[in-house]
């Protein structure tokens, strides 16, 4: 009986949550029609910063599905040991070549402060004079055409912003429990991804001078406040859209991967519902579809993906993907 009125108790906040995101989604919308913020003199330069953390799964999706529609993109890795790096070598020479693409292995971070490596994201976005960050996940991507919405909305929006959100799915698997099964799932296009029943509003563009990063990677799972990019300079604008941009891939991601990383953030705990099992019927993540439209970057990457994966089987080298 508790654990059913802790679940309904979960569901409600969630829902009142949601509710309260929309009415501050109209009170924006209503805010600007009656009087409309400033805009840029000239098109903003936005970048993209990811840091990772064996994200080799996901991440050649993550940075294709924004590569092109950005001016830069920064990914800071802080100690991957799954060939991550060399995934987004063997993906993206050209763009690292030419500078579009830059890749930082900062190592280890002590105490999992990602701080340290989103303000040397912030501060190389700075010195390419880049004015608004995407801060997006190892395991986020981007529709073509939620990338393209979010990317020229944004160039032209107000400089004086704190942030700008745009809709999400949430994803969640419990099937496939390696990476080659996963990575077969998506190509076969088997029924195993789940949409959960909401479409949170993520903060993902930042203004870049003037804002400072702050928090552990592991703040939020352990109950503390999530950490973020926080702006010394912006006022208090929060702007977005209700539109859908992008599918994060947390929990939906290979069973195995989920429970290596629930055990190196929270160790001795006990797992995550989302690790392996479906929830409750009262669970406020409870999945209500399937899922079945992964972002177009998936299916164009997919291939070379694979690729690279069945030759570090076969080989001693890291091959490059062209």
């Amino acid at each position: 009986m508790q654990s059913s009125l802790n679940a309904l108790k979960s569901w409600t906040r969630l829902r009142i949550s949601i509710l309260v995101q929309y009415l501050q989604h109209a009170q924006a919308w209503l805010r600007d029609k009656l009087n409309p913020p400033s805009y840029w003199d000239k098109p903003a330069r936005v970048g993209v910063m990811t840091c990772t953390l064996n994200e080799a799964t996901c991440i050649g999706f993550t940075v294709g599905s924004l590569l092109d529609h950005v001016d830069l993109y920064v990914v800071i890795d802080t100690g991957s040991t799954d060939n991550t790096t060399q995934l987004l070598r063997a993906l993206y020479p050209e763009a690292l070549s030419e500078g579009k693409l830059i890749l930082v292995e900062l190592g280890p971070l002590p105490d999992f402060d990602i701080s340290i490596a989103r303000n040397k994201a912030l501060k190389i976005l700075q010195e390419h004079n880049i004015d608004l960050a995407f801060k997006v996940d190892g395991d986020d991507v981007f529709y073509d055409e939620g990338a393209a919405y979010l990317v020229n909305r944004v160039r032209k929006w107000s400089p004086e912003f704190a942030s700008f959100y745009c809709g999400n799915y949430e994803l969640y698997q419990w099937k496939a429990e390696e990476r080659d099964a996963w990575l077969e799932a998506l190509e076969s296009q088997a029924d195993i991804f789940w949409t959960m029943g909401f479409q949170p509003l993520h903060p993902r563009v930042y203004p870049v001078k003037g804002s400072v990063a702050r928090g552990r990677w592991t703040d939020e799972a352990q109950g503390q406040t999530p950490e973020n990019l926080y702006s010394r300079q912006a006022g208090s604008l929060r702007r977005g859209t209700l539109k859908v941009c992008a599918a994060h891939y947390g929990w939906a991601k290979p069973v195995n991967e989920k429970i290596r990383k629930v055990e190196i953030w929270n160790p001795g705990k006990s797992l995550d519902p989302r690790v392996k099992t479906m929830h409750e019927r009262f669970d406020s993540r409870w999945p209500l579809s399937q899922f079945e439209k992964h972002p177009e970057i998936v299916a164009r990457k997919l291939p070379a993906v694979r690729a690279f994966f069945a030759r570090l089987e076969n080989v001693d080298s890291i091959p490059t993907i062209e």
